[in-house]
């Protein structure tokens, strides 16, 4: 085990980056040791040791099959357990950025809190052994209907909103939403077909050129930002 394989590099975004951490970040992301991936996904090994502290190793194949393995119970946690998951703690979700050829992209109107009424991105919840593609590839076909292939991830975002889906008056009223969202590209053929779920109103394909022209006088922050870093 070499130096460079003795810790876990985080992924950093934005201005904060310095040239020698975003170089290195690129290098581990090239040359994929074992447990870094071009999703910014990293998967470790694991050998159990007698006494002393057990140090990350490269995964292999029937590590990471097991790490990746998403349970049906994942999926469906029961309805009070997630509303007090939403009220106590922090919701990691994947928002998709879904391009077409033709430049455009796609925007939902939001059919539920938070943010309901809102233009907006796809998106949700990740479920445990997912990841940021598989999320990404799963909400643009459970949300919106269509198959696509991730890109890239655009970046990560923390995101603190006033209301959520599980605000009632009887428990004190409004409890919040604080979410951690990465945003992924993906690629649709101009040809897609939305099939909407229940948790948007309607939709719009809309020029990336016009959001990033008319930028946050016509659309939420959340939404021009990613699209600066396609």
């Amino acid at each position: 085990m070499t130096d460079r394989r003795a810790f876990a590099a985080g992924v950093v975004t934005g201005a904060a980056a310095t040239a020698g951490l975003a170089w290195l970040l690129w290098r581990r992301l090239r040359e994929d040791d074992g447990h870094s991936r071009a999703d910014w996904s990293m998967f470790y090994g694991y050998v159990p040791k007698t006494g002393g502290s057990t140090p990350p190793i490269d995964c292999s194949a029937d590590d990471e099959r097991w790490l990746r393995e998403t349970r049906p119970e994942y999926k469906r946690i029961p309805k009070e357990v997630y509303g007090a998951m939403v009220q106590n703690a922090i919701i990691t979700c994947v928002d998709v950025v879904l391009v077409r050829p033709d430049g455009c992209t796609l925007l939902v109107r939001r059919g539920m809190e938070p943010v309901k009424g809102f233009w907006w991105w796809p998106g949700g919840r990740m479920f445990k052994g997912e990841t940021f593609f598989d999320t990404a590839v799963r909400k643009a076909r459970d949300e919106a209907g269509i198959e696509a292939v991730p890109l890239k991830v655009l970046g990560v975002w923390n995101t603190f909103f006033p209301t959520s889906s599980w605000d009632t008056a009887g428990d004190g009223g409004r409890k919040g939403t604080q979410t951690v969202n990465a945003v992924v590209a993906l690629a649709v053929p101009d040809s897609a077909q939305v099939d909407l779920d229940a948790t948007s109103e309607t939709h719009a394909w809309v020029p990336m050129k016009d959001i990033l022209t008319e930028g946050e006088a016509s659309y939420d922050r959340y939404v021009v930002e990613p699209l600066r870093l396609l």
